[in-house]
């Protein structure tokens, strides 16, 4: 199945026509913990992990938040992702 992950065209789940994205991340290697999921537009957190299926075609952009480095809370983009997320429902 073709996959549009993070910009990058990924073959996954072999012949299968789709998986969840807890399956995704086993696939990838990736941890699952600390990370969100935006898949074609709409955001997900971990938690919703097992029971999210994505299907042929399905763009996926793992999101992790990182601490370090200079932090300013008047960033535009900062805020937009932090009123993103808590418009629908999730917080970290």
């Amino acid at each position: 199945m073709k996959l549009v992950v993070n910009g990058d065209i990924k073959q996954c789940f072999g012949s299968r026509h789709e998986g969840s994205l807890m399956e995704l991340f086993e696939e990838l290697g990736i941890l699952p913990e600390g990370r969100f999921v935006e898949l074609n537009g709409t955001i997900f957190k971990e938690t919703d992990f097992a029971s999210i299926r994505v299907k042929e075609n399905d763009v996926i952009e793992i999101i992790q938040f990182m601490g370090g480095g200079y932090y300013s809370p008047t960033h535009s983009n900062f805020n937009m992702l932090k009123f993103n997320l808590s418009q629908r429902g999730i917080t970290r």
